[in-house]
């Protein structure tokens, strides 16, 4: 699967004090076609501090992309809720979302 660093116990040490800009909660994303489901990834937990640098590695496949989706609200989840500022998004409209995109 593809991977956070650094690991989060080790970003808040570097990181310091900062405000929650995104929080994942067990987020999963699925795709359907053809009568198959396959998973972009699954219940994902996260922590991003505003103004923290993060890399996302992994080898071809393993979901860095349809996160990175997802975090910029540019796809959608399924499972799980993802918190931008402490508040949830399970909710946001396309207008929320796109709002988000250009503020953050």
């Amino acid at each position: 699967g593809c991977r956070i660093w650094p690991p989060a116990r080790l970003r808040r040490e570097i990181s310091g004090k900062g405000k929650r800009m995104l929080r994942l909660e067990r987020v999963s994303k699925f795709y359907s076609g053809n009568g198959l489901v396959s998973t972009g990834f699954s219940k994902v937990d996260l922590e991003f501090d505003t103004g923290e640098f993060v890399a996302i590695t992994g080898e071809s496949g393993s979901g860095k992309s349809t996160l990175l989706n997802v975090i910029s609200g540019l796809d959608s989840y399924e499972e799980g809720e993802m918190y931008i500022m402490d508040q949830p998004t399970s909710g946001f409209s396309r207008e929320d979302l796109e709002e988000y995109r250009k503020k953050y």
